[in-house]
């Protein structure tokens, strides 16, 4: 990482099965392999993806708050199980802000960039 931050792109994808729209970093869209499908949302859900061909569902609230904490200049938020080697880097580099499920209005995803940059 550069100390200006590194840029990443976000996506949002429908899920299978619900219709529930998830941000999810393009470059790992566009790395998954045939042997599984599955995808991992910003707020930290694992889910399938829809047939493109599929309606877009209402936004994932916490997905909308996780790119509203990083627009608004707030630490990345830890989507994943912290293991021994998060623990570490945790009490090294200092806590992550957990997420708090947020309301959105249908309309609230159209106003949020796409993209979202990481502080170091």
């Amino acid at each position: 990482m550069t100390a200006t931050g590194t840029r990443q792109h976000l996506v949002w994808v429908t899920t299978a099965g619900r219709a529930r729209d998830h941000a999810v970093i393009a470059k790992t869209l566009a790395e998954r392999s045939r042997a599984s499908a599955e995808l991992v949302a910003q707020c930290g859900e694992v889910f399938w993806p829809a047939p493109l061909i599929a309606d877009p569902g209402e936004s994932c609230p916490r997905c909308v708050g996780y790119l509203r904490s990083c627009r608004e200049g707030g630490r990345v938020c830890d989507r994943r199980r912290e293991g021994v080697i998060g623990r570490w880097l945790t009490a090294v580099v200092g806590g992550t802000r957990r997420l708090k499920d947020v309301a959105v209005s249908s309309d609230d995803r159209a106003a949020h960039s796409l993209s979202r940059e990481i502080r170091p």
